[in-house]
């Protein structure tokens, strides 16, 4: 068993002293897993959002710039109540799980994530 600072000063300080500090502390083990776990949501999201994209909206896209109906263009504008409606509903095209631990945890998601960031 490793010796921690805490343990150290714990001997010379309040214990309230102690867990005010403890409250900046951070674990990398479970933030590196929680980071990864987020990376996975975020990927079943996508794969789930292509699949509906190529399956149901694509096939039935009416828009100009749409890359699947014959038409080589950057789809780039929702010309058709296929396009639109696919953008209506971004809350239905989550998991219960990104809904969770993402979507309605967007504070501490985004720090968790922007540490990623910073470090690497």
């Amino acid at each position: 068993m490793s010796i921690t600072p805490l343990e150290i000063l714990d001997k010379h300080l309040p214990r309230e002293i102690i867990n005010y500090i403890q409250q900046y502390l951070t674990y990398e083990i479970a933030n590196t897993a929680i980071r990864e776990y987020f990376e996975y949501l975020e990927y079943k999201k996508e794969q789930y959002e292509d699949f509906v994209l190529d399956n149901y909206v694509f096939p039935n896209c009416q828009c100009v710039h749409a890359p699947e109906n014959g038409q080589h263009k950057v789809y780039k504008r929702k010309d058709c109540s296929e396009c639109f409606k696919f953008d209506c509903t971004y809350e239905d095209r989550m998991t219960p799980a990104y809904i969770t631990c993402i979507y309605e945890n967007r504070t501490q998601y985004s720090k968790i994530m922007w540490k990623r960031n910073y470090i690497e």
